[in-house]
């Protein structure tokens, strides 16, 4: 009865990783691989180093399974990649309501010339 979902991410994405949920060092990655439930990164800055299997810092199997983390490291979204989500989100709703208003203006347009 696992139904966590990972936050809307894509390869190239910035996050923020951790070695473990106490860590409160942050270290920018960027996303190679999506899975269903994980992350493959490789962590920016100097010794660069890539992560498999890196798991969202809310999940909730990290308060049933802490084993998960002994070899793995915590996600979370980036500010940026937050924004960029936001963005995205409001740029697809202004879509739709342009779209509803130009179909609303066509259709009074053809009232119009029909009168």
């Amino acid at each position: 009865m696992d139904d966590f979902k990972l936050p809307p991410i894509e390869v190239g994405d910035i996050v923020l990783c951790a070695r473990d949920l106490s860590d409160r060092r942050w270290h920018p990655a960027c996303v190679l691989t999506v899975h269903e439930k994980a992350l493959d990164i490789v962590l920016m800055g100097a010794g660069t180093a890539g992560r498999s299997t890196v798991l969202h810092y809310q999940d909730p199997r990290l308060k049933t399974n802490p084993h998960l983390l002994d070899d793995g490291w915590v996600f979370k979204l980036a500010p940026h990649t937050e924004r960029v989500r936001s963005l995205e989100t409001a740029l697809g709703e202004m879509a739709v309501k342009v779209a509803r208003l130009e179909m609303a203006a066509t259709k009074e347009a053809k009232g119009k010339g029909q009168s």
